[in-house]
This record gives structure tokens, C-alpha cells and sequence, in this order.
């Protein structure tokens, strides 16, 4: 794991990050927006696993938990980061430790699980924000913006558009 704190033209080694434990790529990389020292990334080849990773600067040792939910993305709320949601649509509050079922509604934006992703975009000020892509990666799709101010309990569409490039690109300073 690599950190730049120049928009990518010089890189370091994140300390303490060196351990984390991983069996295959991490698709998903979030820091607690309170505490820069606690991580969540997921890793695994066919499902895969979210893992909390703890680092302690005193020490110079991290540890990593496997939270034991399969999920590819996940985000962290801005103003309570004990509270997680996950692309498969599982909700906790209290950092990871358990965790309550919200797929149902956000299934309804994913009708073939196979040619469908949700990318987690933000969460903050209580509204979750995603992107559903649908479609043929290589070939027309649909890309939706949903919004859920329930915690995923319920979702409505911002926005949908058809798109032949399957892309987007999020504006960190106003996502």
C-alpha cells in the first residue's frame, strides 16, 4: 500500500500498512473519515471479504478482522463513521461488528446480478449515493444515480442515462 500526498507524483509506503493481509487484489480501499489509522478494503478472488485493519502509530502494528461480509465496495459516513453500507446493500451502525439486511431495496435497481456493479459514491449528511451500472461493459449500458436518506432502506432515482462508455468520474470536493 502506497500513500502520495501530491496528487500522484511522489509515493511512499503507507506506514504501518505494509502488513495488511490480502489473498488477492483489494477492489475497495476506505479510510476512516475520523480516525486515519482505521482502514476497511475487502479482498478474495470469487467473494469477496471485508477485513477492518486497525494500526496503532505507538506501536508501529496493525491488525486486520475479518468482518466475515462478502462485498466488493463499502463507505464510510462522514459525520459517523460507525456507520458502514456495502454494495450488496448490509447496514451497520456500530463499525462493522453486525450487521442488518438492506439488499431488497437495492435490488431493485440490479435485475441481472451477473451485468450489474454498484459503486458506493458518498455518504454524507444522512444520504447514501451510488451508481448502478448495467449492461455490457464493452458495449451500451445504463448507468443510474441513486440516493437513499434512510440508511438503504429505501432508494430513488436521481438520475439514469444511457451510455456507450461505462464510466464515471466523481468530483471529490462536490460528489
Amino acid at each position: 500500500v502506497q500513500r502520495s500526498e501530491d496528487g500522484g507524483r511522489t509515493w511512499f509506503n503507507a506506514v504501518g500498512f505494509n502488513c495488511l493481509v490480502a489473498t488477492a487484489t483489494i477492489p475497495v480501499f476506505r479510510v476512516d473519515p475520523t480516525n486515519p489509522n482505521l482502514i476497511y478494503y475487502s479482498t478474495g478472488v470469487n467473494e469477496h471479504y471485508l477485513l477492518r485493519y486497525q494500526y496503532d502509530p505507538a506501536t508501529k502494528q496493525g491488525q486486520a478482522v475479518n468482518l466475515k461480509i462478502d462485498t466488493q465496495d463499502i463507505i464510510v459516513a462522514e459525520e459517523n463513521s460507525k456507520m458502514l453500507f456495502t454494495d450488496r446493500g448490509q447496514f451497520s451502525n456500530d463499525g462493522g461488528w453486525t450487521w442488518s439486511e438492506r439488499g431488497t431495496a437495492l435490488g431493485k435497481f440490479s435485475t441481472d446480478v451477473r451485468r450489474t456493479s454498484v459503486r458506493l459514491m458518498s455518504f454524507r449528511r444522512g444520504e447514501l449515493r451510488a451508481v448502478v451500472v448495467q449492461g455490457d461493459p464493452f458495449g451500451p449500458g445504463v448507468i443510474r444515480i441513486i440516493k437513499s436518506t434512510t440508511q438503504g432502506d429505501s432508494w430513488s432515482e436521481v438520475r439514469i442515462f444511457n451510455s456507450e462508455a461505462l464510466g464515471l468520474y466523481q468530483n471529490p470536493h462536490d460528489p
